[in-house]
């Protein structure tokens, strides 16, 4: 099931202001369901030398989130925007997604051969909002599974189509959603082997917004109905990768 898919198509797209605090509140009460089983480290909480200053960074746009040109180094430059460099190694071509500023955060490193070769094309899409993103859900019979999928197209030999299988139960993919939801902007920010390529904040419509409340709602109900015995969540991502091809939908 299908949260949203959209084709963006040059321009900046503009969803309307929250209207009140509680909607925050209603996904973070879903997920408040699911506390007894979620795990991870949030992000924000990983190091307790930095969080500090990581939770004193300016909100929303005001930050924009990169990969630090070292691993294993955080790093903070600039003015406007403030620019963080996030530490951790990220597997090539795949998202990842967390939260940061009270924003939802899309990290991509690219590392395919050819990649060099495509970059311009990539870029091309990231500046001109011409690339594609769909998020959705797989209500598989061992575990749920969020999907979030981003394509590339211009100026390639082919459609670089990426994707990421998510854990509910994970906290920042939690952190995630919630920011999506509450705020309705996310930035998308690529990489090619560590060294950024481009960025791009971008929103989503109130009716999106809307759709990721019920896409997340059906994640966790579909989760609470399969005792924690019988969740596979290795047999459901197995499961995804044989039945649903890559780019599927977009």
């Amino acid at each position: 099931m299908a949260f949203f898919s959209k084709r963006f198509g040059g321009r900046r797209s503009v969803s309307p202001a929250p209207k009140e605090e509680p909607a925050a509140k209603d996904i973070v009460a879903v997920l408040g369901r699911l506390e007894p089983w979620t795990k991870g480290q949030r992000f924000v909480d990983a190091d307790p030398q930095y969080s500090d200053v990581i939770k004193n960074l300016p909100p929303g746009e005001a930050t924009s989130m990169r990969l630090s040109e070292s691993p294993g180094t955080i790093s903070i430059t600039g003015e406007d925007p403030r620019v963080f460099g996030y530490p951790g190694a990220l597997e090539f071509n795949m998202p990842a997604i967390t939260e940061l500023s009270g924003t939802a955060r899309i990290l991509v490193d690219l590392g395919y051969m050819g990649v060099e070769q495509e970059s311009q094309g990539i870029a091309h899409d990231i500046m001109n909002r011409t690339y594609g993103m769909r998020i959705s859900y797989l209500s598989l019979k061992s575990y749920p599974l969020l999907r979030l999928q981003i394509s590339f197209y211009s100026h390639l030999q082919e459609p670089l189509h990426l994707e990421v299988l998510s854990d509910i139960l994970d906290r920042n993919v939690q952190d995630f959603y919630t920011a999506l939801y509450a705020s309705g902007k996310y930035e998308l920010s690529i990489h090619v082997t560590r060294r950024h390529l481009g960025s791009v904040f971008s929103s989503v419509t109130e009716k999106e917004r809307n759709d990721v409340y019920r896409g997340i709602s059906g994640v966790a109900e579909r989760l609470e109905a399969i005792s924690p015995e019988e969740r596979d969540m290795n047999r459901a991502v197995n499961d995804c990768e044989r039945r649903h091809p890559l780019g599927e939908g977009m």
